[in-house]
């Protein structure tokens, strides 16, 4: 979130406890057995692109 915020302007959000840092909500495993490749190499990149 550090990022997005960044790109859009705003404060960072205050660091949340209750999970590791590793820990994701999404998995892109099935849209990469597909084909999919992703336009940026990680979603920072693609924050600081936009």
């Amino acid at each position: 979130m550090p990022a997005l915020a960044a790109a859009v302007g705003a404060p960072a959000p205050a660091p949340a406890g209750g999970r590791t840092g590793w820990q994701r909500g999404a998995d892109n495993a099935l849209a990469r057995s597909l084909g999919w490749t992703p336009e940026h190499s990680s979603w920072r990149t693609g924050f600081a692109t936009a």
